[in-house]
Formats: structure tokens, C-alpha cells, sequence
């Protein structure tokens, strides 16, 4: 598995999406850390959204967003997820995966800023959306 990573963290940096299709498709990835498996659940999710195949990035981002053991990083996939949602015009799924977020968080205020400006924003679009 530390090969598998290494070797996608490489071919990711430098943007050789082939290989990254390639390792993602022909090797297994089984781990006990969820940090890890939510990692590959994302980049399927990325994968499936930069062809456009937004029901399929919708599954693995929804899967990264409920194993991923970070805060900061479950509020970034989750407001991937959102903006696939949005994509997919369903304002009633994005709106239930704010909320998920929100009430998850007991205090806002004492997140680090970024997280809590990637809140804001997101509640702000959804408001616009909503009207």
C-alpha cells in the first residue's frame, strides 16, 4: 500500500493522469487506514468528475466524506460533493450535506480559519441558491 501511495502522490504530482488511471485500475488498495482509503476514495471522485461522470464522483466523494477521520478534510470533500450536487442540479442534496457539516461542528468559531471560511463561503452560495 506505501508503494501504491507513493507511486500516486508521484504520478499526481507530476500530472500524468495515465499512470494514476493505470495504478488506481489495476492494483487493489486495502487498508486499515481510513486517511488512506478516503484519499483514493477522493481521487476516484476527482477522476470520475474531470470525465464527467458526475453520479459515479457523487458515490466515491460521499464515501470519502463519511470515513475521512480529519474535520478539515471531511469539510473540503464535503463541499466538493456539494458543488457536484450543484453540478448534478440538486440543490435538496447539497443543502442536506451542509447541514450534515454544520451539525457536526458544536463551534465554528474555534475552527482554524480556512475551515471556516470554506463554511462560510459555501452557506453563502446555498443562500443565493435557495432564494
Amino acid at each position: 500500500n506505501q508503494v501504491l501511495i507513493y507511486l500516486l502522490n508521484h504520478s499526481i504530482k507530476s500530472d500524468d493522469r495515465e499512470k494514476v488511471l493505470f495504478l488506481l485500475n489495476n492494483h487493489s488498495f486495502d487498508s486499515d487506514d481510513d486517511m488512506l482509503n478516503a484519499f483514493i476514495l477522493k481521487l476516484k471522485g476527482d477522476i470520475a468528475s474531470d470525465d464527467e461522470n458526475i453520479s459515479d464522483a457523487i458515490s466515491y466523494y460521499r464515501k470519502a466524506v463519511d470515513i475521512v477521520p480529519n474535520y478539515d478534510l471531511m469539510v473540503s470533500y464535503s463541499i466538493a460533493l456539494i458543488d457536484l450536487h450543484l453540478q448534478g442540479e440538486n440543490l435538496d442534496k447539497a443543502n442536506k450535506v451542509f447541514k450534515k457539516i454544520t451539525s457536526l461542528t458544536k463551534d465554528i468559531d474555534n475552527l482554524p480559519r480556512n475551515t471556516q471560511n470554506n463554511i462560510d463561503f459555501i452557506e453563502y452560495k446555498l443562500k443565493q441558491l435557495n432564494k
